[in-house]
């Protein structure tokens, strides 16, 4: 179907003479059971005036390649914003490819093959109710389901190549932090950072990139704490028992062990016991 203009005309013509009041839009059918209409327009208006309908809702959409861009993009998950446009159209660079700039540019490009249909109708939308079912028509031309089409097609392989680029960066991302909460929990001021916001204070700190992140701050407290009770801990722990064991040898009683080395006199005996 190549010319909407003469069918919205001859539609509109047929749907008067049939004694049906046409409204120039349509209606917000969310709530409304639908059943869509797959043959011709004229059998359409044909059954509305069987089932004693009295209104059609008629709307065309006449094309815009910058309408349709920003129409895809919205409904895309690469979450465009209109300054992501604004950039793309003011900047002369090429921006990362998945970016929502580099997708707005790239859709741009699609679209010019179908720059001539620019201000023709692309499509023709129309509806009636009866007992709170709304019957549905779309007709489309062959050009703009092509456009379409096309973009679609070009959005989906943006969205694999952004999502394959996230995690990527994902999983830098969490090499990075793990790396920055090994260094942190070998500090050797880590152990007066007796809670986590103290912790996330100190990775703050440490490392610029969580300086204003809580996120990654919070993130390397984390990691930071189970490194120290992996690595760390468990080393320290060795290394007072070892001492302990020394110091009792030497004739050290165990009250001054246990002020000598921090830990309880329980702690003490249980070191030296295990011997």
């Amino acid at each position: 179907m190549e010319d909407l203009g003469q069918v919205f005309e001859a539609l509109k013509d047929e749907a008067r003479k049939k004694g049906l009041v046409s409204f120039p839009t349509i209606p917000q059918l969310a709530d409304y059971p639908r059943v869509g209409w797959d043959g011709d327009w004229l059998t359409f208006l044909t059954i509305a005036v069987d089932a004693q309908a009295t209104v059609l809702y008629l709307l065309e959409h006449s094309y815009d390649p910058d309408d349709e861009v920003r129409s895809h993009m919205a409904d895309s998950r690469i979450l465009p914003r209109m300054e992501d446009e604004e950039r793309a159209i003011t900047l002369d660079r090429e921006f990362d490819e998945g970016s929502a700039e580099w997708l707005y540019k790239h859709l741009r490009e699609i679209v010019q093959p179908w720059e001539n249909h620019r201000g023709q109708i692309s499509t023709i939308e129309s509806a009636w109710l009866k007992d709170g079912i709304a019957h549905l028509l779309l007709l489309e031309t062959d050009w703009h389901l092509a456009c379409s089409q096309a973009i679609q097609m070009a959005i989906e392989d943006a969205e694999q190549t952004e999502s394959q680029s996230r995690n990527s960066r994902s999983r830098e991302e969490a090499m990075r932090l793990f790396k920055y909460a090994d260094e942190m929990a070998r500090h050797s001021r880590f152990a007066e950072a007796g809670s986590e916001t103290k912790r996330q204070f100190m990775a703050g700190r440490l490392f610029l990139e969580a300086a204003d992140d809580p996120r990654k701050a919070q993130r390397i407290a984390e990691l930071a704490m189970l490194v120290h009770w992996w690595d760390i801990e468990p080393e320290e722990r060795t290394a007072l028992t070892e001492r302990a064991r020394a110091l009792r040898q030497a004739g050290e009683p165990i009250k001054n062990i246990a002020a000598m080395l921090k830990m309880s006199e329980a702690k003490v005996r249980a070191a030296i016991s295990d011997a």
